[in-house]
């Protein structure tokens, strides 16, 4: 679709060990919305996020994913692990006929990503929508757009917006819960804010897709380590439940989707 609107798909979902189980959720929920330009799901979402998540099924996996891109004409911002000389913890930039044409490793990796030999990004640039030269994105997994404040490092959504250069933040996430009542409501607490000051002071959109079982892939009945949804200029109009799997669309003005640094009157 090529038109003066984007149409976005969040797929909050299980990210299971099983990535063909994975493969045929992601493939489903862009079947169910043919109409959308762009589908984001939560990080790790097509490997899964453990142990041995690259194996004999993994190019199955994507092959299942390539192909509903490619029929349903869905540019695609997928996280998976990836291997090549390193393995990243990766958001796969896909376009609508379903060609890899870019990706985003996770920069600010925690040490669960360095249990499982994961390297940090060699560098983050904004990358343009595969559909869509001249509109760019900010891409980061999951610690990425949390870790900068609390580990004494970069900020890195500030680091994309502070320059006027992205027009979009995405962010694809898959965080710990079930870690006692206290410490999720913490980590809740926090991720909401979060996304909601970043949208607000910076003036820009946000999406953000989580997993919606364990980390690890295990079954999980609670709630999600953060909110799945799209933020403009700090206002939420767009989410879904926090507990189990669900979709959610949004579509954004091009003519609205400017980057920080303009007035607040181009935000309402």
């Amino acid at each position: 679709m090529m038109n003066s609107d984007f149409k976005f798909l969040g797929i909050q979902m299980d990210c299971t060990t099983d990535s063909v189980r994975n493969a045929n959720h992601i493939a489903k929920s862009l079947y169910d919305n043919p109409e959308c330009d762009y589908a984001i799901t939560p990080e790790c979402a097509l490997s899964g996020y453990g142990n041995n998540c690259m194996n004999e099924s993994s190019d199955e996996a994507l092959d299942i994913v390539l192909s509903a891109s490619r029929e349903t004409q869905t540019g695609l911002f997928l996280g998976t692990m990836s291997e090549g000389e390193d393995l990243y913890n990766d958001c796969l930039i896909i376009n609508n006929q379903g060609t890899i044409v870019n990706h985003q490793p996770k920069s600010l990796i925690i040490p669960y990503d360095a249990e499982l030999g994961c390297k940090p990004a060699p560098m983050n640039n904004p990358i343009e929508l595969p559909d869509h030269p001249g509109i760019s994105a900010g891409v980061m997994i999951c610690n990425d757009f949390w870790g900068g404040p609390l580990g004494g490092t970069a900020c890195l959504p500030q680091q994309y917006c502070k320059d006027g250069d992205v027009n979009i933040l995405i962010h694809c996430t898959n965080g710990a819960r079930g870690n006692g009542e206290l410490i999720d409501q913490i980590n809740w607490d926090w991720h909401t804010a979060w996304l909601q000051q970043i949208s607000s002071i910076f003036r820009i959109t946000v999406i953000s897709v989580d997993n919606s079982c364990h980390m690890n892939g295990e079954p999980y009945n609670g709630r999600t380590s953060s909110p799945s949804g799209c933020w403009v200029a700090g206002e939420k109009i767009a989410g879904v439940s926090e507990i189990g799997q669900h979709n959610f669309t949004v579509t954004l003005p091009k003519d609205k989707m400017y980057p920080w640094g303009n007035t607040l009157q181009n935000h309402t």
